[in-house]
């Protein structure tokens, strides 16, 4: 049996809304993300959400829409609560 290689995968995540009077939106989110899309290869499947997209529900689709996500780039103002399991 061979094992097939699969391609690297990742996900970028970004929000700089607060929300309604939480402080003043991070401007530079929207563009570390493209920063983070181009210093990955090519040939990596990519899958990126930002502004009303970015819920805890829109974050695990995002992962599921991405197959073998090997990769996980936050952008925000928040800690983030990274024990969420994820069924493989």
């Amino acid at each position: 049996m061979m094992n097939e290689r699969v391609p690297p995968s990742f996900v970028a995540i970004g929000q700089g809304q607060p929300g309604a009077g939480k402080g003043k939106a991070l401007l530079a989110v929207d563009s570390e993300l493209e920063v983070s899309r181009k210093l990955v290869p090519s040939t990596a499947t990519h899958t990126s959400i930002s502004g009303d997209a970015v819920t805890r529900a829109g974050a695990l689709e995002a992962m599921e829409r991405t197959p073998g996500c090997t990769l996980l780039v936050m952008a925000s103002r928040t800690l983030h609560n990274l024990t969420i399991r994820i069924s493989s």
